[in-house]
């Protein structure tokens, strides 16, 4: 004789659990940045010099909000981005999506004496249900390649 019972609750139960675990997940390249040599004699371009893209992606199963937290404005260029505006949403992304903000070198101190040393700092990168937050370093050395003739 067969005999049938109920169904278990639990594939349910463990279902719903791993459902409420989902969490997004903040992955950021390239992890630094270094422009190297930067020469500042030439009329800079849209978006600075060498614009690098910096790729923000979710690799997690929920949606991830993340937002632009720290960026030197004083070397930096981020086109849609400006320090009055600080810190700055990102638009949300879903599981496995990107977005990705150009960065460009675009100024330094003279009088600081930041000509022909590195300058260097960090772009820092927040987002809600992910640790730790992103924190890319950049550096660069501000030259002015002169002709020596």
């Amino acid at each position: 004789m067969l005999v049938r019972r109920p169904l278990s609750p639990l594939p349910s139960l463990a279902a719903a659990l791993l459902a409420g675990c989902a969490r997004a997940d903040l992955d950021v390249e390239p992890e630094a940045i270094d422009w190297g040599e930067v020469d500042f004699l030439a009329e800079m371009p849209d978006g600075g010099y060498a614009p690098v893209d910096l790729a923000i992606t979710n690799g997690g199963d929920a949606v991830l909000h993340a937002v632009l937290a720290e960026f030197d404005f004083d070397h930096l260029c981020a086109p849609g981005f400006a320090a009055d505006r600080m810190p700055a949403e990102l638009p949300p992304l879903d599981p496995g999506q990107t977005y990705a903000i150009p960065v460009g070198a675009c100024a330094y101190s003279a009088e600081g004496g930041e000509r022909d040393t590195e300058v260097s700092g960090a772009i820092v990168i927040t987002a809600d249900g992910s640790d730790p937050e992103a924190e890319i370093p950049w550096s660069f050395v501000p030259v002015l390649g002169l002709d020596e003739d």
